[in-house]
């Protein structure tokens, strides 16, 4: 590939999972206040299909619009190294990590916040800093590197922990408990001492407990077997009201909080499915990562939570070398195939792809 082309991975609009495919196009030189990335590795995961399902309704198609009308960009988690562009901004070779396109190479117009890389084109302007910013990548380990990707963007382990250990409750209830977010905070708030029980589908029940971070796994169908105490918090990471309902009843009284965290399952869901009445117990509330760091942000100051964040990203990372599986796909070529899997829902749980570019 020649260095003023750019390839890129699109998706159908209308039918993001089985209609993709991969354009070239031209790179302008970058202007004054941008900086030109190659992409190096990014991952995919449950939540790429997210985008890509629910993009109108989350604003996902917006940030890197497509070279076509009726075809979408879906964003992911991922390091670039800087090749060219204004170097006030960012150093040629300088590597970065965070939310970009699936493409061989991109263009930000940025600006720096700290030591970050904040987007202000128009299309990015609305968002939320966790989708604008760009942050620093130290060294240069290959092998670290992509298990590092595969755990991107773990913000929401962080907060969710931080959250969590505000309430100063002593057992959690997960649903989705191979979910890479379940996981990630379920690692950390077992770690303060907290009495974590996984939910998940039948199949998954024996990976999640090999995870090291459950106390309990039951499966989503004997979610009346699990024991019954006092203060008990639920996340629900699935997003299926069904189940929702059920950790309800079973918890009763012994539930003090509800808190909606994702939809793991939610895309996936039959549209014929009616959802149930309004679950018995505390109301359900809704996490939003990028607004709870905003918050942060404001109480705390930025450096506070980047080194919460730095702290738990750290654990993570060193905890998934152990526990992970990350098979590395080589080549943008090979984006379909893993895209098609995680359609399909055929990635076995503790498996996080990336894909590597580096030439």
């Amino acid at each position: 590939m020649t260095p003023d082309i750019a390839r890129v991975f699109e998706v159908r609009r209308d039918d993001p999972t089985h209609d993709v495919r991969i354009v070239d196009e031209a790179v302008r030189p970058p202007a004054d206040g941008e900086v030109l990335l190659a992409v190096e590795r990014f991952g995919l995961a449950s939540n790429n299909l997210t985008y890509a399902l629910l993009g109108d309704q989350l604003g996902h198609w917006a940030p890197f619009p497509a070279s076509s009308a009726g075809w979408g960009r879906v964003p992911a988690w991922g390091h670039a190294v800087v090749v060219d562009g204004d170097p006030g901004l960012a150093a040629p070779s300088t590597r970065w990590s965070g939310y970009l396109p699936m493409a061989t190479r991109f263009s930000v117009r940025a600006e720096r916040h700290g030591d970050r890389l904040r987007a202000v084109a128009p299309e990015r302007a609305g968002m939320l800093p966790l989708y604008r910013d760009l942050s620093p990548v130290a060294g240069a380990d290959h092998d670290r590197s992509a298990v590092e990707v595969a755990m991107l963007p773990g913000v929401a382990a962080a907060l969710l922990d931080d959250l969590v250990a505000g309430i100063g409750i002593g057992r959690v209830v997960v649903s989705s408990a191979t979910s890479k977010t379940a996981l990630t905070t379920c690692l950390l708030l077992s770690r303060r001492g907290i009495d974590v029980v996984g939910v998940t589908s039948a199949p998954h029940v024996e990976a999640a407990g090999k995870a090291g971070v459950y106390r309990e796994v039951v499966a989503y169908d004997d979610v009346d077997t699990i024991a019954a105490s006092s203060d008990v918090l639920y996340l629900d990471v699935a997003g299926r009201p069904s189940v929702t309902a059920a950790v309800h009843s079973r918890l009763g009284p012994s539930l003090k909080r509800s808190i909606a965290v994702g939809g793991s399952h939610r895309a996936a869901r039959p549209a014929s499915e009616r959802p149930p009445a309004t679950p018995v117990g505390p109301p359900i509330e809704r996490f939003n990562t990028g607004d709870r760091r905003v918050h942060l942000v404001a109480e705390f100051g930025e450096q506070v939570v980047a080194d919460l964040e730095d702290r738990a990203r750290k654990s993570v990372v060193a905890w998934a070398s152990t526990h992970f599986r990350v098979p590395v796909s080589t080549g943008l070529g090979s984006t379909a195939a893993v895209w098609d899997r995680i359609v399909r829902g055929d990635v076995p749980p503790l498996t996080a792809p990336v894909v590597d570019l580096v030439e």
